[in-house]
């Protein structure tokens, strides 16, 4: 069983990046004895702006919520100064980045007012919560229907460096994260 931490609780400094030899840097998040090293999130009720079924990208208004914008904006925030003081005990190819490399190759969660998640499109199914229980629903059923209120948990796993050749090398930073689960308010009507 994980813990899902909500929004309001979360506290951004508590997150920690641990570094391990084969590059990844997962998060771990510590306050007083308590250690998570997976770091779930619930959100507050978001709505649906988008969905793309061909590549999983979902993006939800989360402008109404400036505590919620506050908090992911500081962890995007920290997670770039980290970079910048520690890339060379973290991610160091033998060229120092500057502050502006790492903002241009920073894939951001949260921008103009919109929060971008992603889907596995392996995943036949997520779990949702409503009012009648618990079901597993599949990831193209509807349930990421533009206008939609809901809630996520979301599951932030560490920081990853994607490389890329497209004519030219290249890299981006990227927040691993994954819904873990839907929860749709009372009364949100079917699937």
């Amino acid at each position: 069983m994980d813990l899902a931490i909500p929004y309001q609780k979360l506290e951004v400094g508590k997150i920690h990046i641990v570094p391990q030899p084969n590059g990844y840097l997962p998060f771990h998040y510590k306050d007083g004895a308590m250690e998570l090293h997976k770091l779930f999130v619930l959100t507050p009720m978001l709505t649906v702006a988008n969905f793309n079924p061909q590549n999983g990208r979902l993006d939800f208004e989360v402008c109404e919520n400036t505590t919620f914008m506050g908090k992911i904006g500081a962890l995007q925030e920290v997670l770039k100064a980290t970079l910048l003081m520690h890339q060379r005990t973290l991610h160091y190819d033998g060229h120092d980045l500057t502050q502006e490399d790492i903002d241009k190759n920073f894939k951001n969660l949260l921008y103009n007012g919109r929060l971008s998640c992603y889907i596995n499109l392996n995943q036949a199914a997520i779990k949702v919560h409503t009012e009648a229980g618990v079901t597993w629903e599949p990831t193209n059923s509807g349930i990421f229907k533009t206008g939609r209120k809901l809630r996520l948990c979301l599951k932030f796993s560490g920081l990853k460096k994607l490389l890329f050749n497209n004519g030219r090398s290249g890299f981006q930073y990227r927040i691993d994260h994954a819904i873990s689960a839907v929860y749709l308010p009372a009364g949100s009507g079917s699937l």
